[in-house]
């Protein structure tokens, strides 16, 4: 596993009512978002991430199809899977401002008026305010 920190001992709940596939996918993402798999590093190949959850091969499988149509990982055939260029998203069923999503994000922001003033509305404006 190239380019990867060494990772955490990884729990899954096999009485969860989440699959496992699931905790597999969050797991996996969670490292890619934090940066222990690092963009375009190679990720663990479906052998390791099998013996390293305990899980069948398919859910393994199930796991990655799912953070590659996220556009998390990439594969190449015959080389592996890899970690993808970051890419800014947003999770559509909680939508947030630009502040609010940089803040969860660990960012700061400011804002700050440039100008302000008064315009009068034009006809189909005020009409349809």
């Amino acid at each position: 596993m190239p380019n990867a920190k060494p990772s955490a001992p990884t729990r899954l709940y096999a009485v969860s009512p989440v699959p496992l596939y699931t905790q597999i996918k969050d797991q996996l993402r969670g490292r890619i978002l934090d940066g222990s798999y690092a963009p375009h590093s190679q990720m663990p190949s479906e052998s390791e991430l099998t013996a390293m959850f305990k899980v069948s091969r398919i859910t393994v499988r199930q796991a990655l199809g799912d953070l590659q149509k996220e556009g998390l990982i990439f594969k190449i055939h015959g080389k592996g899977t890899y970690v993808s260029k970051p890419k800014a998203f947003q999770n559509l069923t909680h939508l947030q401002g630009f502040g609010e999503a940089m803040a969860s994000l660990g960012y700061e922001t400011v804002n700050q008026v440039i100008s302000f003033k008064f315009q009068p509305a034009s006809r189909a404006v005020a009409e349809q305010l």
